[in-house]
């Protein structure tokens, strides 16, 4: 009897250990209940974060500044995307794109050759939530009876061109005395216009390519110099696919 007795002790003595060594597993498990619900809600915050700004960078809004755009020239705004760079050489051949001493004024085959280095839709960009842009000022006169913005590689393309006419038919027929009492629509405050923007435009772009002797008459003339320019043609490409308008002229 008294085996049994003991037997008896012994068994729940065993059982008195089993449930000690069972008590510590719990109260461990009942802190990590209490512990798993702001740990996984942390971790869940810092992953839709993280997947956020990854989402940002491989959908970048327009408005959205990275310092991959900020080179010089591209637009402030965001709505015309970075142009890629490539190495390009000037010419010096002058007879497709000026007139010569024998030219009373342009010819056609020339307005034809600038006019070709145009987008169709002469850069005209339609952007209807212009107001939400902070770098946008208010929009040129409506084309099509809508607001529009041009481009300022076109628009310095066509005052160039402006003066150059300008210049010529000056050299070929003279001033005539009036040229500082005459209306304001007059061809004069264009060209006087055209020279102060291209003067502003040649400080922002601010090219720093090395220039020596050039293939004309061995005079630093700019020709054969090679440049870092942007892909016209890739701008063409976004400009002619967003356009306003469909001719282009020069």
């Amino acid at each position: 009897m008294a085996f049994h007795d003991d037997e008896i002790e012994a068994s729940v003595s065993l059982m008195d250990r089993v449930t000690l060594l069972e008590k510590e597993p719990r109260w461990k498990s009942e802190v990590k209940k209490v512990l798993r619900i702001p740990i996984l809600l942390l971790v869940y915050l810092l992953g839709a974060h993280a997947l956020g700004w990854m989402l940002a960078i491989q959908f970048a809004s327009p408005r959205m500044f990275t310092k991959a755009q900020d080179a010089s020239g591209d637009d402030l705004n965001r709505i015309i995307p970075p142009m890629k760079t490539k190495p390009v050489r000037f010419g010096f051949d002058t007879r497709d794109w000026v007139p010569g001493p024998n030219d009373s004024n342009v010819t056609d085959a020339i307005w034809d050759n600038w006019t070709s280095m145009l987008p169709i839709g002469n850069g005209y960009v339609k952007i209807p939530d212009w107001p939400e842009y902070p770098f946008l000022t208010k929009p040129t006169e409506p084309v099509n009876d809508e607001p529009a913005f041009n481009t300022a590689w076109v628009h310095q393309l066509h005052c160039l061109y402006w003066v150059m006419q300008e210049y010529h038919r000056v050299l070929h027929h003279g001033p005539d005395g009036t040229e500082y009492f005459i209306d304001p629509t007059h061809n004069s405050y264009h060209t006087s216009h055209c020279f102060n923007y291209l003067r502003q435009s040649i400080l922002c772009s601010l090219d720093t390519t090395l220039e020596g002797s050039g293939d004309g008459v061995g005079v630093g003339d700019g020709s054969g110099q090679t440049h870092m320019c942007r892909d016209n043609q890739q701008s063409i490409k976004w400009l002619e696919a967003h356009r306003h308008i469909d001719w282009r002229a020069i």
